[in-house]
């Protein structure tokens, strides 16, 4: 938890300028939670980013998703995060969260 703490400071600081960056409501509701303090800090630096909205697309996206098992029903929110940027042409998702799915299952295997 602590390696990835001090990459994403390391990305952020060094190299956030690199790319035009946006969030989702659900970015910011997921920053917003836990400690008060530093959710108030993830808060700041997210302020001026632009927002994306979660259109009817982006929810109807996520049915499709969880639907087809690309993304498990537990992980609906997570759903949501690739749905929005899909959905908005986003080049990237940066994300840690990698782990619904195996190589395998991706493949079809």
């Amino acid at each position: 938890m602590a390696a990835h703490q001090q990459l994403t400071s390391d990305w952020w600081n060094d190299h956030r300028h690199r790319f035009d960056l946006f969030v989702s409501p659900r970015v910011l509701a997921e920053a917003g939670s836990g400690d008060s303090a530093a959710a108030a800090r993830r808060l700041v630096e997210l302020e001026g980013i632009p927002i994306l909205a979660f259109t009817p697309e982006a929810r109807l996206l996520v049915t499709r998703f969880l639907g087809k098992g690309l993304i498990p029903d537990r992980s609906a929110e997570d759903a949501s995060h690739v749905a929005i940027a899909t959905v908005h042409g986003m080049d990237y998702l940066l994300t840690w969260n990698c782990h619904h799915r195996t190589p395998e299952q991706l493949m079809g295997n």
